[in-house]
């Protein structure tokens, strides 16, 4: 199907549709959620509020435009923590790259506090997925004499031998040393739910 058009968007139920990327238009950078609209305000704040304007650099996501709801059906304390200044504000990690295109860097709810450093778990596992044998991985805390340690669960692609060593190397090149997982552990599969998300109160067991 070489005329096929592959998008990416973002949005949610509250804000819209806020960016779209085709992938396989020229030019486009792979992994990118695209520019947001000319018609939708977007901003990155730190968890102190400050906002973040150099790139590359995480924040949760604010956005402000026509399409935000006017806020939840008889729930005024659930729409007033969401709905500020106009702004939906958002638990998701994002940051733009030098083009002004967004990139999903995961939820804030997940983010684990290693050493004092914050680590999004989806960036350890979305490399981890880079390294060729590695089909399907999950990247968790837990709990060590010092504080929060990370682990990653693999699993191997089919006929291909579990190789920790070689897997921390490839990892230790990309990332930053605190986001290298202390304990790899490979696994036939990754438990999921019903609705095919990650079962993670399963694999900490």
């Amino acid at each position: 199907m070489p005329d096929t058009r592959l998008h990416q968007g973002y949005g949610s139920s509250e804000t819209g549709s806020i960016c779209n990327c085709q992938y396989n238009a020229p030019g486009e950078t792979l992994n990118s959620l695209g520019k947001p609209y000319p018609c939708v305000e977007v901003i990155l704040e730190n968890e102190d509020g400050s906002r973040i304007t150099e790139p590359n650099r995480e924040g949760y996501i604010r956005s402000r435009s026509g399409m935000n709801m006017l806020g939840y059906y008889k729930e005024p304390e659930l729409t007033a923590s969401v709905l500020k200044n106009g702004f939906i504000y958002s638990h998701d990690l994002m940051f733009f790259d030098e083009r002004g295109e967004l990139h999903f860097a995961g939820r804030g709810d997940d983010v684990i506090n290693v050493r004092g450093f914050k680590v999004a778990p989806t960036e350890v596992e979305n490399t981890a997925l880079r390294f060729d044998q590695i089909a399907d991985c999950v990247c968790l805390p837990f709990d060590a004499l010092m504080g929060k340690e990370l682990k990653l669960f693999v699993v191997m692609k089919e006929g291909e031998e579990f190789d920790p060593v070689g897997i921390t190397a490839f990892l230790e090149s990309r990332l930053e040393p605190y986001k290298v997982p202390k304990y790899i552990e490979s696994i036939r599969e990754i438990p999921r739910t019903y609705n095919g998300k990650i079962d993670r109160k399963a694999l900490l067991k």
